[in-house]
């Protein structure tokens, strides 16, 4: 299952105290002073020159967001590694939590008003988005707890149900029949952390079996099934339609 949100800590902006204008006006007082410290050669151990710093995020009147969200991919790596990882599935292991992409912030002299996170949660079997919000909001509450200037909201934009089918329906069973008498071995049974539409289908009440060729580089540049698996993988497809529809 999938689970992507965002989270956005936001502050009130700081007032600037320059503008570009002002950098505008920087640049040529800079080149304005070189070219005088060029002119004064000769009595450089007598003049010095002082370029002046238009301050645009002064220390003390700021709050710097970007900073701010450091706390939350702490908590999320807390949450990883001493919640998530104490649950286990079977045949999916723990579920999981990444930091995939951040924004924030405007230029570097300036304080960030804003810092956006988005995260991708992956869930196991009675997992839902509830769980997902439930550990989200904990952790935006314990943060705000601890720094009264940390402001920060979560939207969860994209979820995808989770799966898990029983071996004792028709069709799992048939496919083990179907396996069996095609290769005359035994199946394996794994899970996979990737989200497939079976998911969809079970919803609507379809139990459904995720069955396929071996291969390499699932969504990578370069991704291809092994030809000899495709062969033995259709064999066993035709064996399994001729055992679900007699069954």
């Amino acid at each position: 299952m999938y689970i992507v949100m965002i989270i956005a800590c936001r502050w009130f902006f700081v007032k600037l105290e320059g503008t570009s204008t002002q950098r505008t006006a920087l640049d040529g007082l800079k080149w304005l002073l070189q070219l005088a410290w060029k002119a004064l050669m000769p009595w450089r151990s007598s003049f010095v020159p002082f370029i002046p710093c238009f301050v645009y995020g002064t220390p003390g009147r700021g709050v710097d967001a970007i900073i701010k969200a450091g706390k939350v991919l702490t908590e999320i790596e807390n949450l990883e590694s001493h919640v998530l990882m104490q649950k286990k599935h079977p045949l999916l292991r723990s579920p999981s939590i990444h930091a995939s992409l951040i924004s924030g912030g405007i230029e570097l002299s300036t304080y960030p008003d804003y810092c956006k996170i988005e995260l991708e949660r992956r869930t196991l079997p009675g997992e839902d988005q509830a769980t997902v919000t439930q550990e989200m909001d904990e952790i935006l509450k314990a943060i705000k707890a601890r720094d009264n200037q940390f402001k920060a909201d979560f939207d969860v934009f994209l979820t995808r149900p989770a799966y898990e089918v029983s071996r004792e329906e028709p069709i799992i069973q048939s496919l083990i029949r179907a396996y069996q008498v095609t290769l005359d071995e035994e199946p394996q049974f794994r899970g996979v952390g990737g989200w497939l539409e079976s998911a969809l289908l079970a919803e609507a009440g379809i139990p459904t079996v995720i069955f396929g060729p071996s291969g390499e580089g699932a969504h990578a540049s370069v991704e291809y099934v092994d030809f000899d698996s495709v062969m033995r993988t259709t064999e066993v497809l035709i064996q399994l339609i001729i055992d679900f529809c007699n069954g």
